[in-house]
């Protein structure tokens, strides 16, 4: 079931028997800087150029925390010197009908150099905490959560969405990254480091199916997405709900936000190509 959402994000929600999202800028220079560090693991010459501006403070004075952040990738991180070719490859309809119409990217980086030292913090930016309490709430709009009923949320970062669902559920989140402090995550939040898979999770999942399961900015990482969405489903209970955000590739288009194409994001998905995996698993 799909539908377009006021702010034109694409909700698809996948049942088994994803919330799709383009994160919206705002002037609110907190949330402009938070967004721009996510973007600085691929070197773009204007991007850098602007945050060497923000750094100088060209557009005001930044908070400790912000400053640290940009300077963490900006001039501290090895890996914005690693060079890595950007070849997008379309699976096109037009010239062979069996296609599944999705553009991805030829190369594929080692995920450890992307994510397991990953400076990008989700509580750091006050709209992206805004936008995924309203990802929790179009879950619980979509499936009834009772009491002890587990929540599984895919690239939990610093847990903040986690923290957005009820206390009376058994909240788990699942995080490749190892530099996270999470001395400040609720006790009853339960942390997987690791990559998404069933046997990583398996050991968490002390009452059988997960009843709701998130993954937001991240569906789009996936060297073999087939592979994660069989594991999803074999994790997710009957009636379960996916809630998947991801951009948009027809918005990236018209919007021509270049900054999306970066070698974090292996797929662009239209709702054409995400359908068709999507109910390639039975997920519809």
């Amino acid at each position: 079931m799909a539908r377009k959402n006021k702010d034109d994000r694409i909700i698809l929600v996948a049942n088994n028997n994803s919330s799709g999202g383009k994160i919206i800028v705002n002037g609110e220079k907190a949330d402009f800087t938070s967004i721009l560090v996510h973007r600085l693991r691929n070197p773009l010459t204007e991007t850098k150029w602007i945050i060497s501006g923000i750094l100088n403070g060209d557009l005001g004075a930044l908070s400790e925390e912000q400053e640290k952040s940009l300077k963490r990738c900006y001039e501290n991180n090895e890996l914005s010197k690693i060079k890595v070719p950007m070849t997008l490859l379309l699976c096109d309809k037009n010239k062979n009908q069996a296609a599944c119409g999705l553009l991805q990217l030829k190369e594929t980086v080692n995920p450890d150099f992307l994510y397991r030292n990953y400076f990008y913090r989700t509580s750091v930016s006050e709209t992206m905490c805004k936008d995924l309490k309203e990802v929790v709430k179009d879950v619980e709009n979509h499936v009834q959560l009772n009491e002890g009923d587990s929540v599984v949320d895919i690239g939990a970062n610093d847990c903040t969405m986690l923290g957005y669902f009820p206390k009376n559920l058994k909240r788990i989140g699942v995080e490749p990254a190892k530099n996270i402090n999470w001395d400040g995550v609720e006790p009853s939040i339960k942390i997987v480091n690791d990559y998404f898979s069933k046997k990583a999770v398996e050991s968490v999942l002390e009452l059988g199916p997960v009843k709701a399961i998130t993954s937001c900015a991240m569906f789009y990482d996936l060297d073999d997405p087939n592979s994660f969405v069989s594991d999803v489903k074999s994790i997710l209970a009957s009636g379960g709900v996916w809630c998947i955000q991801i951009s948009y590739l027809p918005l990236m288009i018209k919007n021509m936000n270049f900054y999306d194409i970066c070698n974090e994001h292996l797929e662009y998905y239209s709702l054409h190509s995400l359908k068709n995996l999507m109910e390639r698993h039975n997920l519809s």
